[in-house]
């Protein structure tokens, strides 16, 4: 009888969840509410679509730093989920799958938003 060696059956490694990054991520969507409301109290022309008689200069730094804060963290964010993603399924597929998930996304988002 031949010696036949039998592959080892590795279990499949187990999602790892970032309750953290969760948490972190909560906290900057909550941190769009101050600013939304910041930039509505910011005087002179900030382009909102209304402003406040009781609007304070302050709240236009409260706007600016918010901002500037949460849009680096979200690419941040972005960038760690997409290598965490690359990683777990490998080069080839992620480049299979990634062009027609952004492609559905910005057409759904069309559809909803009614953009031509």
């Amino acid at each position: 009888m031949a010696n036949t060696v039998q592959a080892a059956q590795v279990p499949p490694a187990e999602a790892v969840r970032y309750h953290s990054l969760d948490a972190l991520r909560a906290w900057a969507m909550s941190m769009g509410i101050v600013l939304h409301a910041a930039w509505i109290m910011t005087p002179g022309e900030s382009g909102a679509p209304m402003t406040d008689a009781s609007a304070s200069e302050f709240t236009g730094y409260i706007d600016a730093a918010i901002h500037m804060f949460r849009m680096q963290l979200f690419f941040v964010l972005a960038g760690f989920l997409l290598a965490c993603s690359c990683a777990s399924e490998g080069l080839s597929a992620f480049c299979e799958t990634a062009p027609c998930e952004s492609l559905c996304r910005s057409w759904f988002s069309g559809l909803c938003f009614g953009l031509r």
